[in-house]
């Protein structure tokens, strides 16, 4: 499921940056960048996500004590 996410996202954010980069008028740059905000902190939510679910959690015990 995270993995879904996670290309899905990115090729969101390719499509976000390109259609800010081409767009014409202030406004569409914006919202195309707002967009793209979204993608870059939806990948960053998901790559915390997945470092947790896949640390070694012994080794959050050794970091605890």
């Amino acid at each position: 499921m995270l993995q879904a996410i996670a290309i899905f996202a990115t090729a969101f954010l390719i499509v976000a940056n390109l259609g800010g980069s081409k767009a014409k008028k202030e406004k569409h740059v914006t919202d195309w960048l707002i967009l793209a905000r979204l993608c870059f902190f939806t990948l960053l939510t998901v790559t915390i996500i997945k470092l947790i679910l896949t640390f070694p959690h012994e080794l959050w015990i050794g970091l605890c004590l």
